[in-house]
């Protein structure tokens, strides 16, 4: 798990994909969801369906292509890296946390399957496979807790890393791309002009 959570830490550059597909029952596809996410440095950027969210500087824009919206902040470096945790590390120095027990499963294709079980919690069973090499996280399947959730059956995650064939590219974390700033006024820029634009605070949030 520590191995796993420094591969994402640790990387300067990342590009990621993410292809999600939700059950509602065995067998039973209810939703599926694409995603791709890039990291430079301190800055990413993920992208979902349709909807954006880049984080650069000290700025943080979400672009709704579905509602032909942005909405644009000032954040605070612990924001920052309090988003960064949530988005691109994925959480994963506490996945091991508050679980009844974690077994290691049998290891093939390169990869280590660990079974992570728990059965207080909305999400009872977290399956994992891990690159042996890197630690990375390949694929992640979880399943719903039914005597908590009934809605929905499981969920399976693949993450494709692809920074070596479709490296990152630093013009897609250009505020610019997005917005843009005349005088004291902030427009969308030519690719969103259709967009509504919403600045929700000039001042930064340090709690």
């Amino acid at each position: 798990m520590k191995k796993m959570h420094d591969w994402y830490t640790l990387q300067e550059n990342l590009s990621l994909e993410v292809n999600a597909t939700i059950y509602s029952g065995r067998n039973i596809l209810s939703t599926t969801q694409k995603g791709l996410l890039q990291k430079k440095g301190t800055d990413f950027l993920y992208i979902i369906d349709d909807s954006e969210m880049l984080v650069t500087g000290n700025s943080l824009i979400m672009v709704s292509r579905y509602n032909k919206r942005i909405i644009y902040r000032k954040i605070s470096p612990k924001e920052k890296e309090l988003l960064g945790k949530s988005t691109y590390i994925g959480k994963t120095d506490s996945l091991a946390q508050q679980y009844d027990s974690i077994v290691y499963e049998l290891t093939g294709d390169q990869l280590k399957h660990y079974t992570i079980y728990t059965s207080k919690k909305i999400i009872n069973k977290t399956d994992l496979w891990l690159d042996q090499q890197t630690g990375a996280l390949r694929k992640m399947d979880y399943y719903y807790n039914p005597t908590l959730y009934k809605s929905l059956y499981k969920g399976d995650v693949l993450f494709n890393d692809i920074t070596k064939s479709k490296p990152v590219v630093p013009d897609l974390f250009s505020e610019e791309r997005i917005i843009q700033k005349t005088g004291n006024t902030y427009i969308p820029s030519t690719a969103f002009k259709n967009y509504e634009l919403k600045i929700v605070s000039e001042k930064i949030i340090e709690e």
